[in-house]
């Protein structure tokens, strides 16, 4: 299997990288990033400017295109420069590889995504999500993971770690839906939805994502 990763220096697609790169039915793997990668024999790794993508490259061709790529508005600087990453292109990206002849399509979205909501990240991700279901792939996940059970960003967000102590403390009292899980449960779930290849639409709400270790490969 060959699979495009967008968003490989996050929490989750660093965690969809390395499992990728662990998964002997995956072959090759394009990862483009603003920074490169360290190397490997399975990975093709374009540095490219995500605000001038080189939509004609043939290398957006592939079995499968999982999205991990996403920013808040505080590291974006901006409602709308957040809009731009979030949405704009993302969408670039899945449109390439649609047109290219990629017929599957994961996406790592937020719990509550929905376009109609009145907080922007989550309308954000609820417009992104009917947009790709336009686009007519043979297969798309879509998954919506409640808060990232990481500490350790590289990038400290001071209300996230405030959230994520809280969530921890009061994890007995919240919904399933709403407790914290970690990167490396969400790209485990979407990695073995997308290589079932089963046509149609799978949305894989937070409480859904079995606990790492739980998911076969």
């Amino acid at each position: 299997m060959n699979i495009i990763l967008l968003g490989a220096s996050g929490q989750v697609g660093q965690a969809l990288l390395q499992l990728a790169l662990a998964t002997p039915t995956i072959t090759h793997i394009t990862a483009p990033t603003r920074q490169p990668l360290p190397p490997h024999d399975k990975l093709h790794n374009p540095v490219i400017d995500f605000n001038q993508l080189p939509l004609e490259a043939d290398w957006w061709r592939a079995d499968a295109l999982l999205s991990a790529l996403g920013t808040t508005c505080r590291q974006a600087g901006s409602l709308a420069a957040f809009r731009a990453v979030d949405l704009s292109i993302n969408l670039a990206c899945a449109h390439a590889a649609r047109q290219q002849g990629t017929l599957r399509y994961g996406l790592v979205s937020a719990v509550g995504a929905n376009a109609k909501a009145w907080v922007p990240y989550t309308q954000i991700k609820g417009e992104l999500e009917l947009a790709v279901h336009q686009l007519d792939f043979e297969q798309l996940v879509l998954i919506r993971p409640a808060m990232l059970d990481a500490p350790n960003r590289p990038q400290p967000r001071p209300m996230e770690t405030l959230g994520l102590w809280l969530s921890r403390r009061l994890r007995g009292l919240l919904p399933a839906r709403y407790r914290p899980v970690p990167p490396t449960a969400v790209a485990a779930s979407l990695l073995a939805a997308i290589q079932t290849d089963t046509p149609g639409v799978q949305i894989i709400e937070s409480e859904q994502i079995p606990a790492p270790g739980s998911i076969p490969h």
